[in-house]
């Protein structure tokens, strides 16, 4: 009986024991840079400052030179009425419906919706972008 009110006793204070996922250097990073654990390289750089990483996601959220409506084209050429792009200066609209993290990265808006990942280039012509739906590995271009 002792044994196994020792041995509860033991699994208690272990699992209640807090866990450290990070070594303190990586936490020391985080802390100083201003990035958590979930946007640590994605949205926010360990090496940079709190107003370096500001400057840069406010960077990355200005779509003036992407401003426009645009039309999604199914590989074969067609038009997908449905899908319409709107693009404003500070805020990207699918279907009519506001885009949650739309980001410009190498000079490119990047977004996605559902499955399916947007990127346009804004470049002049008449493919100003593609799509691709990891789903169903389908794809085409973005137009006006």
């Amino acid at each position: 009986m002792k044994k196994m009110i020792l041995s509860t006793l033991v699994l208690a204070v272990i699992a209640a024991a807090p866990v450290h996922a990070i070594n303190a250097k990586y936490r020391e990073q985080l802390e100083r840079s201003g990035c958590t654990q979930m946007n640590a390289g994605s949205i926010c750089d360990i090496n940079k400052t709190p107003a370096q990483n500001a400057a840069a996601e406010k960077k990355s959220k200005d779509f003036t030179k992407f401003k426009g409506t645009y039309s999604v084209f199914a590989a074969n050429g067609q038009r997908l009425g449905s899908r319409v792009i709107v693009v404003k200066p500070r805020e990207v609209r699918y279907r009519g419906q506001l885009v949650e993290l739309p980001r410009v990265i190498n000079g490119v808006l990047l977004f996605s919706v559902d499955l399916t990942q947007y990127s346009i280039t804004g470049t002049r012509g008449s493919e100003l972008g593609t799509w691709l739906d990891d789903h169903t590995n389908t794809g085409g271009t973005i137009g006006h």
